[in-house]
């Protein structure tokens, strides 16, 4: 099965105070439709002060989604 990671900087969550219930209301319905069409495999928070570490040893995964989105 083919899986995907979606993933966005913490500062992509900076929104005004009023707009944050609405927000939150937004990504439970995406996580919803995602178990409903079991799809969904797992949910998380990832620490963005320590560096990603994939199989081949340390790195820092902030840099690759960056030099990927340019």
């Amino acid at each position: 099965m083919t899986k995907y990671l979606i993933s966005f900087p913490s500062e992509a969550m900076v929104v005004p105070e009023e707009d944050f219930e609405a927000v939150v209301d937004a990504s439970h319905a995406v996580i919803e439709e995602a178990k409903a069409a079991g799809v969904y495999v797992f949910g998380g928070g990832i620490d963005e002060a320590f560096p990603g570490r994939g199989p081949s040893g340390p790195r820092d995964i902030r840099d690759e989604a960056s030099s990927r989105a340019r």
